[in-house]
């Protein structure tokens, strides 16, 4: 099953989480990577460190870990975190392949200094994490953004789509993942990558991922849809 494997996924749709634990089980990585970026990921476990060191006794441990849990899946997803847990237990490792975005850096930031302002206020942590639960995308609500894309997957409008200002941070992130992705890419062996689902996408321009990456022949897998685990089996 050696290649690469491209696995389209919903950020934070912990449901995909199944079906990616079996995709891993029939495959085998062997090369893990991960959109997300090692600068990102370090500043948000240096900004948390000194924070968790000066915990009060009596704070409640368990719901602080819930909030970084939280704060951290709403920075880099559910499959990060996955990830690194699966090159951990099988002692391999999980390559951050992703751009360094400065609003994400402020956004991580942020998120840090408003756990730092609930401890110091003494706030309910409960009902912080009910109310940052109630802003998050609805299920529904990411299904249906992520089905607008599909439905334009290898057409002409989904380039028109991609080029919208909104979108540009999207480009500059898929031309920098292209270059770590090609130097990590070994065909001898099983190289998966957890992308959102839009940079699997197929672009007759070459602007998404996949389509950057086309001569090397990835298979894409979504976890939004139903997947044929016997086409992994028989690969």
């Amino acid at each position: 099953m050696t290649g690469l494997y491209l696995i389209g996924s919903a950020h934070k749709n912990r449901a995909s989480k199944k079906k990616l634990e079996k995709i891993y089980e029939i495959l085998k990585p062997e090369v893990l990577l991960s959109e997300v970026s090692e600068e990102e990921i370090s500043l948000f476990n240096e900004s948390l460190l000194p924070l968790l060191l000066k915990l009060p006794k009596d704070m409640p441990k368990e719901k602080i870990m819930e909030y970084v849990n939280s704060l951290r899946e709403s920075y880099f997803g559910f499959e990060y975190s996955f990830n690194q847990a699966y090159a951990r237990d099988h002692g391999i490792r999980n390559n951050c392949v992703d751009k360094f975005d400065l609003a994400n850096a402020v956004g991580i930031k942020e998120g840090i200094e408003d756990l730092i302002r609930i401890i110091n206020s003494g706030f309910d942590i409960s009902e912080y994490l009910k109310k940052r639960k109630q802003k998050d995308k609805s299920q529904g609500e990411l299904k249906k953004e992520f089905e607008a894309y599909t439905r334009l997957n290898g057409t002409e409008d989904l380039d028109k789509k991609l080029r919208e200002p909104d979108n540009a941070r999207q480009l500059e992130r898929d031309i920098c993942m292209e270059k770590k992705v090609r130097k990590l890419y070994d065909k001898t062996k099983t190289v998966v990558g957890v992308f959102g689902a839009v940079h699997t996408l197929d672009s007759p321009s070459g602007l998404t991922l996949y389509s950057k990456l086309r001569d090397l022949n990835p298979r894409v897998f979504l976890l939004t849809y139903r997947i044929n685990y016997k086409n992994l089996s028989n690969n």
